[in-house]
């Protein structure tokens, strides 16, 4: 068995370059976004490192717990600790709550928002993973990012007394999710709850009992702000119904401490009307309490129960993500920071261990520690050790340097990669205008016989281009003289055989043609010279004169023929309407239309206005008219139609009847061509010739069509 060889199909030109321009300007592409967001991740890096250094610190200002422990040199100064129930679980919930860490981009300015600002970057800000924890002296959590509420209240006794007091500090454990009393907390929390939100409440009355700071509630009542101005409303009507909501603010552990006063009032617009704390207001009964609910009665025995007025509280409820860490997926960031190892230095203060953060462009976590003392006993003038620290923070920042950095890219990738892809197109135009073009015309030119190349060869913009183009015309002309011999020769060979064809054609047709009425007139007039069937002379003679008038109409139409196919017959330029002169041709058949019940229907989409000469005209509609009544069944239909556009008018004659086959639609317009080809038919097969004789004269084409119902002629003008 023969072996075939294998073909190599070679590349064609322009998209063999367009792949490679492709590939080069999307690689150059792709390294320059690699490159600039492996820079800005860095950047970003940079600055996340520093803000997870610095994190505890920022947490410890935010909470105030900078102020609840102050340090050696502030109580040198003589600061001093305000001591209240609750402050420092307050500070740490407080600043778990209020800290919040984002990442922005780069800028060319100190200022971020400077007039001098980078520009390419997108101006977003991303809020950042963070977790908290607070550990005692005995490493126990203290508090953790978590679900709870916490707030400064006052007791029953000075909400009774009607004191503008604070007396101390508690939070709610909103952990258990499945706790009926605590879900529209959770509504309230996002602003879906029947009152507004969390922090339109201006207090909120709650029975139960404490665990260190820890309240649990066992019955809630809220008063939101506007119980407090619907009470001040119905106390003082002169109050201006837009009213200031102003609320009482406390800095824990300030050294110069705010009072923690939380009573909130309104004035009248005068500033001369009353001022009511909501104390006042809930001793006149004017305070619409909104009772959330009431187990009191299921309060445990051992536990005894306190009534408290808590005031603006704030809430966080933590939903963290999934963390991976030195290839181990944490729940979240704050179970990471339960389980990462700390130690004890030799202050007694909680470290991590050396190399605990994981410093990467995918992803970053980076801990702190922060650990603060309570000096309000300490001598510091006595050699005595320092006491244990009272809290230990630590932090966790987790980020992906690189995912922030494609945010703030992602205008840069955009315009730049449709950038790279304009100049692609661009290039690949280039290529094909003024390189795979020419030489695929060239190519073409070459197979097609040398033909004449496009006029933009005249100047081409490459010299290789032009040098190619030169050396084509110049094998061009040669072929072309030596083409143009021959095919002079060919012409006159071809013209001298169609001449002899054509002649020994039209001979045989002519002689067959002309054989039967020259056959008739001769039988007839040897009849009469003999005189046989004398009472027969008058039919004898009419039947002579009608193949007699049958030579001559054919000798006419060849005459005719001839004459057109020579263009030796000159056309008068007639100005009419196609409709009205086919009208005109089927009133004259209206006979033979009655004869056959045939119907003739005419359609026209335009003016049918045409310049040409009207006597040729109606001789092609004549021919059309009476081959489509010949071969129209009885009772059938002839339709009519004419329409126009910007190049001519079309006339269409379609008659009802059996379709012709594909190679007589091609010979209809030939001379003596009849598809009956015994001839016994009457005509000569010459009509249709001379139609498209008529309208090539008038420069104009004509076709024939099968259509669904029949046959349909057409001329078009």
């Amino acid at each position: 068995m023969k072996k075939g060889k294998t073909k190599t199909r070679t590349p064609r030109l322009q998209p063999y370059f367009v792949r490679r321009i492709g590939l080069v300007l999307a690689g150059l592409w792709l390294i320059s976004m690699l490159l600039l967001t492996v820079g800005t991740a860095q950047y970003v890096l940079d600055e996340l490192v520093e803000s997870g250094y610095d994190f505890p610190e920022y947490v410890g200002r935010s909470g105030g717990l900078e102020e609840y422990y102050p340090t050696e040199e502030r109580m040198a100064l003589g600061e001093t600790r305000e001591h209240r129930p609750g402050g420092a679980d307050y500070c740490m919930l407080n600043g778990i709550t209020r800290t919040t860490l984002y990442n922005g981009p780069p800028t060319l300015s100190y200022y971020p928002h400077d007039p001098l600002w980078g520009g390419i970057y997108r101006d977003r800000w991303n809020n950042l993973n963070t977790a908290i924890l607070f550990l005692d002296n005995e490493e126990n959590i203290l508090h953790q990012n978590g679900d709870f509420l916490y707030f400064y209240y006052q007791t029953a006794d000075s909400w009774a007394a009607q004191k503008e007091s604070l007396d101390g500090y508690a939070w709610v454990d909103l952990s258990n999710e499945e706790d009926p009393r605590y879900s529209f907390l959770r509504t309230q929390y996002v602003g879906l709850g029947p009152i507004d939100t969390l922090y339109d409440w201006e207090a909120v009355r709650m029975t139960g009992y404490f665990d260190g700071s820890r309240f649990e509630p066992l019955s809630m009542a809220l008063a939101d702000y506007w119980a407090y101005a619907d009470a001040v409303e119905q106390l003082s009507p002169f109050v201006s119904e837009e009213t200031d909501h102003t609320t009482g603010s406390s800095t824990v552990g300030s050294t110069t401490s705010n009072s923690g006063s939380s009573t909130g009032s309104i004035s009248s617009d005068s500033g001369s009307g009353p001022e009511y704390t909501m104390a006042q207001l809930d001793a006149m009964g004017l305070i619409e309490w909104k009772e959330r609910y009431d187990h009191a009665a299921d309060a445990p025995a051992d536990k005894a129960l306190v009534t408290i007025y808590g005031r603006y509280p704030e809430m966080m409820l933590y939903d963290g993500d999934p963390v991976r860490y030195r290839g181990q997926v944490y729940d979240d960031l704050v179970t990471l920071l339960q389980q990462e190892g700390y130690y004890r230095s030799g202050e007694g203060s909680n470290r991590f261990h050396q190399r605990t953060s994981q410093y990467s462009l995918f992803n970053s976590v980076l801990f702190g520690v922060r650990t603060y003392w309570d000096f309000s006993d300490y001598d510091f003038a006595s050699d005595e050790p320092w006491p244990d620290p009272a809290v230990t923070m630590v932090t966790a920042v987790q980020a992906s340097p690189l995912l922030i950095a494609a945010g703030y890219l992602r205008n840069v990738y955009l315009i730049t990669a449709a950038l790279v892809l304009a100049a692609f197109f661009w290039l690949r135009s280039l290529v094909k205008k003024h390189v795979a073009q020419p030489l695929t015309e060239l190519n073409s030119g070459m197979a097609d016989g040398w033909v004449h190349l496009p006029a933009r060869f005249t100047t081409p913009e490459l010299a290789e281009t032009q040098e190619l183009a030169g050396h084509y015309r110049t094998t061009q002309q040669t072929l072309y003289s030596q083409k143009n011999e021959v095919a002079r020769l060919t012409a006159a060979l071809h013209y001298a055989e169609t001449a002899e064809d054509n002649r020994r054609q039209m001979t045989s047709h002519i002689a067959h043609e002309l054989k039967t009425p020259l056959a008739v007139i001769h039988s007839y007039t040897e009849g009469l010279q003999e005189h046989i069937a004398e009472e027969k002379r008058d039919k004898y003679l009419e039947v002579i004169l009608s193949e007699t008038e049958r030579m001559d109409a054919m000798v006419l139409e060849m005459l005719d023929l001839s004459r057109l196919e020579a263009g030796r017959v000159k056309l008068s330029r007639d100005e009419f309407s196609l409709q009205e002169l086919c009208r005109s041709v089927f009133d004259k058949l209206e006979l033979a239309l009655q004869a056959k019940e045939l119907q003739v229907t005419y359609t026209c989409y335009c003016s049918d206005i045409v310049i040409a000469d009207e006597s040729r005209i109606r001789q092609v509609m004549e021919n059309f008219a009476t081959n489509a009544i010949k071969h129209t069944p009885h009772g059938g239909e002839i339709r009519i139609r004419v329409t126009a556009d910007y190049s001519g008018h079309t006339f269409s004659m379609e008659n009802d009847g059996e379709n012709l086959p594909a190679e007589v639609l091609d010979k209809v317009w030939d001379s003596f061509w009849r598809q009956d080809e015994s001839r016994t038919s009457p005509g000569t097969g010459l009509g249709l010739a001379i139609c498209k004789g008529i309208i090539t004269l008038h420069g104009g084409t004509c076709a024939a069509y099968n259509t669904k119902k029949g046959v349909e002629f057409r001329f078009r003008i």
